[in-house]
């Protein structure tokens, strides 16, 4: 499960963050995820909603985007999608060209990205 891992390094990193600002509460966080990182959304978003819980972010939505990934083929030049890929054991994707069978390399999709927080700010009268 490594949703939870990802989430979990997400939140840390977005909690530091977020503590040296006068937050009242986060309202949304928006994350983009390449279709190539394997992550499950439906588990991520449980994982957010888990490790949240007793922080700022507890309530907060997470909108996820997806990013589709592309290949780019040394042997024919083929730009765009994966003919079909294989998972190799460390989770980085191995695909082939649809054009000439042989292999691309990945140029877009396995991204994880934090894109926007969304916050309400405590007044400062």
């Amino acid at each position: 499960m490594h949703e939870f891992s990802a989430v979990k390094y997400m939140i840390d990193l977005l909690l530091e963050r977020l503590s040296q600002e006068e937050i009242e509460e986060v309202v949304e966080v928006t994350i983009a995820v390449g279709e190539f990182r394997f992550l499950n959304l439906d588990q991520l978003r449980f994982a957010y909603e888990i490790l949240s819980k007793g922080t700022i972010l507890e309530g907060s939505k997470l909108r996820i985007e997806v990013i589709e990934g592309v290949i780019r083929c040394d042997g024919c030049g083929y730009i765009g999608r994966a003919g079909f890929f294989e998972e190799v054991h460390d989770l980085v994707p191995s695909m082939k060209c649809p054009e000439c069978g042989k292999m691309g390399e990945v140029v877009r999709g396995n991204e994880f990205i934090l894109r926007a927080v969304r916050v309400r700010c405590r007044d400062s009268r």
